[in-house]
């Protein structure tokens, strides 16, 4: 339990008791929270493995944070490093397979700082549970002191050795600079406080501040300067439909099928309620190889829209990597309510507003 680590399924071993307790047991109903309420610490902790929610009965906030801080350290002679495995799931690093070294950093993050691994495919492509609190307590790590600095020195050695997989079209790249802006913005443009104490006192309604709400438009300034909307084609029209919108994301998720479809279509979810689920979890969605046309998906919320429910207030920024040598502006075009698949479910205008990014 020292790591409280394991394979849930469909590979050689197994580590009880979480393969078997299930997983967001804890967590509140989609119409039991509000949606600019999901930051809340009380909210957060119920995803995922049952443990971390259990431990309110023995510790405050902090006091939870400080052991989830300790088991991503790991027990080993190195505790005082912050291992790589604290990006890893934040961004979806994606290992190569057949790789040397990738066997045994999948057992390091499993044995000693809290990595599930649910499934392993026929080709050991290995799939990974995301925890939300786990995530921000990562977060607080990787922000702390230097230590952001030498985790991407860590990252790049990776990456150069081919451990680590970039991506097509920059995929990785991608996901680094739209997760790591948000967590810039929010330590340098907030007075900031890891954890951001309730006005009634009650210390699980405390906020985590990498799960808050934070305006598109002042998060598209901070990441491409303060003229941003002025320069870019269709910004003013752009910057007016998202005024009053908002972003949360903590971390990153990987599809394993289009966002369009399900292998149970019974059991597909409306646009507006999936995309919610997500705003609640507090992550962005990497979609998987081969989705038409994006490759990223971010929950927007629409705070000023009075009278109408959470579910009518959510929509989504789908994102094109196009780092490669030969790209088109004509492409956004491509974003549509069809988009080649039934994706007219994400059909509203304010999910189509097309911005050509800077490079």
């Amino acid at each position: 339990m020292a790591g409280g680590c394991g394979v849930s399924s469909g590979a050689q071993w197994e580590y009880p008791p979480y393969c078997h307790l299930g997983w967001d047991q804890g967590a509140d109903a989609l119409e039991g929270t509000a949606a600019t309420d999901v930051a809340q610490a009380g909210h957060i902790i119920g995803y995922r493995r049952p443990l971390w929610k259990s431990m309110r009965e023995l510790h405050d906030v902090y006091g939870t944070i400080k052991v989830v801080t300790s088991k991503l350290r790991g027990s080993s002679s190195e505790n005082r490093k912050v291992p790589l495995v604290t990006l890893s799931r934040r961004f979806c690093l994606e290992l190569a397979l057949g790789h040397p070294e990738t066997n045994k950093f999948v057992a390091s993050a499993m044995t000693s700082h809290l990595c599930v691994l649910l499934s392993m495919t026929d080709d050991r492509h290995w799939n990974f549970t995301t925890e939300p609190f786990v995530w921000c307590a990562a977060a607080a790590l990787i922000h702390s002191s230097d230590k952001l600095d030498r985790l991407l020195r860590a990252l790049e050695e990776k990456i150069v050795s081919g451990m680590i997989i970039v991506g097509r079209s920059g995929g990785l790249a991608s996901r680094l600079l739209w997760l790591f802006a948000k967590d810039l913005y929010v330590r340098c443009t907030l007075p900031y406080k890891f954890i951001l104490p309730a006005t009634n006192g009650k210390d699980w309604e405390s906020e985590l501040v990498d799960c808050r709400m934070i305006p598109v438009v002042d998060y598209f300034r901070f990441v491409f300067g303060k003229d941003f909307w002025a320069k870019v084609e269709g910004g003013k029209d752009a910057e007016e439909v998202f005024k009053d919108a908002y972003i949360n994301f903590s971390h990153w998720v990987s599809m394993g099928e289009y966002i369009c479809s399900s292998k149970n279509g019974d059991e597909q979810l409306a646009a507006d309620e999936w995309t919610l689920r997500q705003w609640h979890r507090t992550c962005a969605v990497q979609c998987c190889y081969g989705q038409p046309p994006v490759d990223k998906m971010i929950p927007v919320y629409f705070k000023d829209c009075p009278g109408q429910t959470d579910l009518s207030r959510v929509s989504q920024i789908f994102i094109i990597d196009r780092a490669q040598r030969s790209t088109e502006t004509h492409d956004l075009q491509k974003i549509a309510p069809t988009m080649g698949c039934d994706l007219g479910r994400f059909g509203r205008e304010r999910t189509c507003s097309g911005i050509d990014l800077p490079r």
